[in-house]
């Protein structure tokens, strides 16, 4: 039963770790070197600015790449307010694909208020990340 307590006491320190940024309990478990990708459909726009237009869908894939293909980090995608979002359906939110190295950030319905840099930010046994900045388009109503 002691065994079985320390896993969970040691599983619960990362999660806790990774939900508040904190240095990993563990950080000699992941020597592996992982880069970080952002795609829209085919073309990559990691570190790119992508313009949209007010009430556009977008769907972008944060696609992490190891060393070690056996290692798979966690993903998470932060808001140009710096906030985490959810995996909770609804106008913006994330979900990871077929693989959990690919996390999906969905946007319906874009308005102002989504424009900004969006970060795809990994664990691997540190914390590494890359950013695309969605704009909106300006729409001449005198055309």
């Amino acid at each position: 039963m002691d065994s079985l307590m320390n896993v969970i006491f040691i599983a619960s320190l990362i999660h806790l770790n990774f939900v508040f940024g904190l240095p990993s309990p563990l950080p000699n478990l992941v020597p592996e070197a992982c880069n970080l990708t952002v795609w829209h459909g085919h073309s990559d726009v990691t570190s790119q600015r992508i313009v949209v237009l007010e009430g556009d869908t977008i769907n972008l894939v944060c696609d992490a790449r190891c060393t070690n293909d056996h290692y798979t980090p966690v993903l998470k995608w932060i808001n140009p307010k710096y906030r985490l979002v959810w995996d909770i359906p609804g106008r913006l939110f994330t979900a990871p694909m077929n693989s959990h190295r690919l996390q999906t950030l969905y946007i319906q319905d874009i308005s102002v208020e989504d424009t900004g840099v969006y970060k795809c930010q990994g664990w691997v046994g540190h914390w590494t990340e890359t950013f695309v900045q969605i704009a909106m388009d300006a729409i001449d109503v005198n055309e």
